[in-house]
């Protein structure tokens, strides 16, 4: 008798206090060893509509594609997984939905999503992970913690590309920026990790309304009490809401354990699999509450910002043999002008070397709808999401 990793997961999502709209969602897919969360922005049916539109893009690919994934070895000649190759995919052809919404129905301009993603492979017992933005995923093994994700912020772009820029300058960046995600014009990076799975393993796929506001070492106490998945979910949101996060705040947690491999296995085709809906909560009732864009929430910028903060910063000269400290970088007068608008949330990306990936209109807005693929999806599919809800 054999034994099979399966893989269980839950997720919550609330909207937080004083938000009037949830514009994260959520989506298990234990069947497919599929799990995403996204964290949209833009405002009331503009980000609730991005992060929908990700997470279904992502299950209907990942979907249609089963098939042709077990007919491939499981590396190719460069070494890459396929399954990672897989999911990596899915996150580009949301990314690719998204502006084609933007394209065919203006109304949608300015929203975007991150998202953070889990995949299973099952024939090597692995779990890809694919993020962009600030949503996080966490690993909880032996009673260690780890963050498996870097945040696509201001900060990191600092410390990778600019770390010698001034805290004057710094002071005045926005905080909590995101400078990459699905819907930014221009070529999309996914970040892509594999981790081999052990039974016992817990992940934690979470937007930044939970892993701003809750310290870390609140999580570790949750996922470190060994209790089942829908109770450390209900856990740390009540943390997060504890914490008055002022954001939304969607958690999702996974489970590795063990099962035994025998007839009562269930062996269902994937094509024979209900298709179901990403999670996302109605929003709360609230006429007197402020509007989602006016609160505080990741801003979402082009990674391009420092290309102009170049202009700000002269490169370090070399330390001094009898010097204790490094020389200050000199700083050039900033012209006068407007502080940053908080409201802002794309700029464009102007990429030269690469051209964005060809996007084939699949309908019109006015009427007759072309061609779709397995995985496509058009505008008619979201409306009715500026009333906070979604149609059915």
């Amino acid at each position: 008798m054999g034994f099979v990793l399966k893989l269980t997961g839950y997720d919550l999502s609330d909207g937080g206090p004083g938000r009037t709209v949830n514009e994260d969602a959520t989506l298990v897919r234990e069947d497919l060893g599929l799990f995403a969360v996204a964290d949209g922005a833009g405002g009331r049916g503009r980000g609730d509509v991005a992060a929908n539109l990700a997470l279904r893009s992502i299950e209907n690919y990942v979907g249609a594609s089963v098939r042709r994934s077990h007919d491939r070895p499981d590396q190719d000649l460069l070494g890459i997984f396929e399954q990672a190759k897989r999911l990596s995919a899915a996150v580009h052809q949301a990314h690719r939905n998204l502006i084609e919404v933007m394209r065919t129905d203006p109304a949608r301009n300015g929203m975007a999503s991150t998202v953070v993603a889990a995949l299973m492979s099952p024939r090597t017992n692995q779990f890809h992970i694919a993020h962009v933005g600030d949503s996080r995923c966490y690993r909880m093994r032996h009673r260690r913690l780890e963050l498996l994700t870097v945040d696509d912020t201001i900060a990191t772009e600092i410390l990778e590309l600019r770390p010698e820029t001034a805290d004057e300058i710094l002071s005045r960046l926005p905080r909590n920026s995101v400078v990459r995600a699905l819907g930014m014009e221009g070529e999309l990076r996914v970040h892509i990790s594999t981790h081999d799975l052990l039974p016992g393993d817990q992940y934690l796929l979470c937007t930044d309304g939970l892993s701003r506001y809750v310290d870390e070492q609140v999580v570790y106490d949750a996922l470190n009490e060994g209790d089942p998945v829908h109770v450390v979910a209900s856990e740390l949101l009540n943390h997060a809401l504890a914490a008055r996060s002022l954001d939304n705040i969607s958690v999702l947690v996974v489970e590795c354990g063990e099962e035994t491999l025998d007839d009562a296995v269930d062996t269902r085709r994937y094509a024979d699999v209900d298709q179901k809906r990403p999670v996302m909560l109605s929003a709360r009732p609230s006429d007197n509450g402020p509007h989602s864009s006016d609160l505080s929430g990741p801003e979402i910028v082009a990674a391009s910002f420092l290309e102009r903060l170049g202009h700000e910063v002269e490169p370090q000269e070399d330390f001094g043999s009898d010097s204790d400290f490094p020389t200050q970088p000199f700083e050039r007068q900033q012209p006068k002008g407007p502080a940053p608008r908080t409201d802002e949330h794309i700029l464009n990306v102007d990429l030269e070397m690469f051209d964005p990936a060809p996007i084939t209109p699949r309908s019109d807005r006015a009427g007759v709808a072309s061609e779709r693929g397995p995985y496509s999806v058009a505008p008619e599919d979201f409306e009715g999401f500026e009333d906070g809800g979604e149609t059915s």
